[in-house]
């Protein structure tokens, strides 16, 4: 591809990040609110072992505002799962508190934690529906306790099952559904005590990509019409991309970086997060290429470049006119471009062939342009064919050698 095409470029302003546990600079400005609904200081959860003690949560200090959808992503073992538990009282804390709506979870007593449970509904992976219930049971297992009369409960029930669009489906039973509509059913169930908080585990990792994208349409939507705070816990970036406005990354029971959705996306600051954001994007997969013996970068003239904007506002063919300005060859192999609440995203991978003088007037030039400049690869780093046939050369000759020795 020339350097005419996919000529824009997209990336988003960063907000000053540190990496210690913290609360994010911005983060008292979600929806104009000074407080939140959900708070840890410095919260800490041990397991203990046959031989040690294992930290599954390390010094968590976050905060969660009403309306918001929140996302917390991490590897497998993470903490995720733990983290989440606590917010209901599932899991109690080693150290340091949690609050839901200015409440101390861990000092309430058993009524109340009943209570805050009301306030709080969860959706899993496994959707845990009764498989002898109708969908119409399944949901209305949840109000059993109520002080509805039956006549209110069915009406309650058929009211969750036209929000999630399961209109129809009543009688169904759980093995008759698709397991985008097993979802959805759990999703009914979990709002069915008109919570303020939903909490949601992996609740989407068991499904395709299309009902993946159908499930979290439905929580935005959710989201948007009740007002509901939506936490949501996912190993997959793609998710936190389609639906969150902001997140934490853990590892290792810490967090290691959080902001909002498009900072984080932009310029993400760790390995881990880099690894996350780029698992979404086209721009990786020149490494993927290259690991598979594609090499973009022969000869000394050649530079593997990666492009990013830092600011939200394109309004140059940048790529073309460094093209003409300096002379040089600037051939575009891959190209991302997504839009992140509302605002453009991407950025593209640039094969350059330039002696060393220009190359670096290229990159300055992108670089005076607000661009991101990442050199992936350089041909002045590679062996030349000559040298490259040298070195199989001795190869051969050491694989001989020890074949005679042997």
């Amino acid at each position: 591809m020339g350097a005419d095409a996919g000529d824009c470029i997209y990336a988003g302003n960063r907000s000053n990040i540190n990496t210690d546990n913290y609360t994010s600079t911005d983060t008292r400005e979600v929806n104009g609110l000074a407080e939140p609904i959900i708070e840890f200081s410095g919260v800490e959860k041990h397991y203990s072992g046959a031989d040690q003690r294992h930290k599954a949560l390390d010094g968590i200090n976050l905060e969660v505002y009403p309306g918001e959808i929140f996302g917390v992503i991490g590897l497998s073992g993470a903490g995720k799962s733990t983290l989440v538990r606590c917010i209901n009282g599932l899991e109690p804390v080693s150290a340091g508190t949690v609050r839901v709506k200015g409440e101390e979870v861990q000092a309430l007593s058993r009524s109340g934690l009943l209570a805050l449970r009301r306030h709080v509904g969860m959706i899993f992976q496994s959707f845990n529906l009764m498989p002898s219930r109708t969908v119409e049971d399944n949901v209305g297992l949840a109000l059993v306790n109520s002080k509805l009369s039956q006549a209110a409960r069915k009406a309650r029930v058929r009211e969750l099952l036209t929000l999630v669009e399961l209109t129809g489906k009543e009688e169904s039973y759980p093995a008759d559904l698709s397991g985008g509509q097993q979802q959805r059913v759990a999703i009914a169930r979990a709002l069915a005590d008109n919570p303020e908080i939903l909490l949601s585990d992996e609740s989407t990792s068991a499904l395709d990509p299309l009902t993946t994208k159908s499930i979290l349409r439905l929580l935005r939507r959710l989201n948007a019409t009740l007002g509901i705070t939506i936490i949501v816990i996912t190993h997959q970036m793609a998710v936190v991309k389609e639906i969150c406005d902001r997140v934490v990354v853990l590892e290792n029971g810490r967090i290691i970086e959080q902001g909002d959705v498009y900072s984080i996306f932009a310029d993400p600051q760790q390995q881990l997060t880099r690894e996350f954001v780029e698992s979404t994007s086209n721009l990786g997969k020149s490494a993927d290429l290259e690991e598979a013996g594609v090499a973009f970068v022969e000869g000394a003239r050649k530079t593997l470049v990666r492009l990013k904007y830092t600011t939200q506002v394109v309004s140059e063919a940048l790529v073309s006119e460094a093209s003409r300005r300096f002379g040089v060859d600037l051939n575009i192999l891959f190209a991302d471009v997504a839009l992140i609440k509302g605002a453009p995203l991407g950025g593209i991978v640039v094969l350059i062939d330039a002696d060393a003088v220009t190359k670096d007037q290229v990159l300055d030039y992108f670089r005076g342009k607000d661009v991101s400049v990442e050199v992936l690869a350089s041909g002045a780093e590679r062996p030349d064919a000559t040298q490259s046939h040298a070195i199989q050369s001795v190869d051969c000759a050491l694989q001989d050698y020890r074949r005679d020795e042997q």
